[in-house]
């Protein structure tokens, strides 16, 4: 039963964390799982179009330091 475990983890933003009281009475509150899902999957895009924003930013400059 001796082994090594390991985990891959994943950092999203820098800064400080929320305090788990916050979260944790916001996930208390009924809401209707489509509302949800709906805000989830737009929180989702949201960060994607982020990503992409930084690295056509990064890929823009890495051009300009090359001319």
């Amino acid at each position: 039963m001796d082994g090594f475990y390991f985990a891959k983890l994943k950092k999203f933003a820098n800064g400080e964390r929320k305090a788990e009281e916050e979260t944790e009475a916001k996930v208390a509150v009924p809401v209707d799982p489509a509302v949800a899902e709906k805000k989830v999957k737009d929180k989702q895009a949201e960060r994607k179009k982020k990503a992409n924003l930084k690295k056509k930013k990064q890929r823009k400059t890495k051009r300009d330091e090359k001319k």
